[in-house]
């Protein structure tokens, strides 16, 4: 129950109120961490080969995460159903591809990036998000932790917090990629974030050169392993978000070769 502004009874000990509503979040240790999970999966949940009621109630516990009240997780929704509509658009219109697709959002990402004042993080926080507090203090952890990388950019401050206002009393940050950087250097996040591209890309390559069914489950870890990379610009994870993580990192690497190696034995 709310009341009074407060959090009453055992609500204040298992979760945050939002829209004067508890965010769910199950066995997760945080909202957003449950609203990110179940949201992440929705490409490898329709690309597959899941069949009937088993698919469908994949797609149930995705559209589940909307209780989490969390923003990270509608807009992992949105851009996962996004890909999946791309995906089948690009099989019937031989014009559209993949790269025309990165193409023309690396132009985008570009032309916001050097147009406005605060970034495509900004631009995120300002206009995607549910609370305009959250937003901004986003914003100002992104100004301060980018200040912290520049001070400190090959091996970073370790868990000490980072120089900032003494009114922003959190040391958290909620920016994973950011969060590497300022922890464990530059080198750190720049490593993670290629490893993380190699991967997606080169699986997205191989599964044109295979059978319908592998390249349609190749593609859609391909697309969950993108959704999550993007979400961690405004979400940090550990524990079972961290685990999944490299769960699907290693997916990737590990379809891709397999992939690599029977093309090289067929060829």
């Amino acid at each position: 129950t709310y009341e009074g502004g407060q959090v009453a009874g055992w609500a204040n000990q298992t979760g945050s109120v939002r829209f004067g509503m508890l965010r769910g979040k199950g066995p997760f240790s945080h909202a957003i961490l449950a609203g990110l999970y179940l949201s992440t999966l929705v490409a490898v949940y329709n690309l597959s080969g899941l069949r009937g009621w088993p698919r469908w109630l994949s797609n149930l516990a995705a559209l589940l995460s909307l209780f989490t009240l969390s923003s990270t997780a509608v807009l992992a929704l949105i851009l996962s159903w996004f890909l999946l509509g791309f995906e089948w658009l690009q099989a019937r219109v031989r014009e559209l591809s993949w790269r025309l697709l990165a193409l023309a959002a690396g132009s985008a990402a570009l032309i916001i990036t050097l147009t406005t004042n605060s970034g495509i993080s900004g631009l995120i926080g300002r206009y995607l998000t549910f609370e305009f507090q959250t937003a901004y203090f986003r914003q100002l952890v992104w100004r301060y932790g980018m200040q912290s990388v520049g001070n400190h950019p090959w091996f970073g401050i370790g868990y000490a917090g980072y120089e900032r206002p003494l009114w922003m009393v959190t040391e958290s940050i909620d920016a994973w990629w950011l969060l590497l950087a300022v922890r464990f250097g530059l080198p750190s996040a720049l490593g993670m974030a290629l490893a993380v591209i190699v991967a997606i890309h080169g699986l997205s390559d191989v599964s044109s050169r295979c059978a319908w069914a592998e390249r349609r489950f190749y593609r859609g870890l391909a697309m969950s392993m993108f959704v999550l990379a993007i979400s961690l610009f405004s979400v940090s994870i550990w524990g079972n978000l961290q685990a999944l993580f490299n769960i699907l990192l290693g997916g990737c690497v590990t379809c891709m070769q397999r992939a690599r190696a029977e093309h090289r034995i067929s060829g």
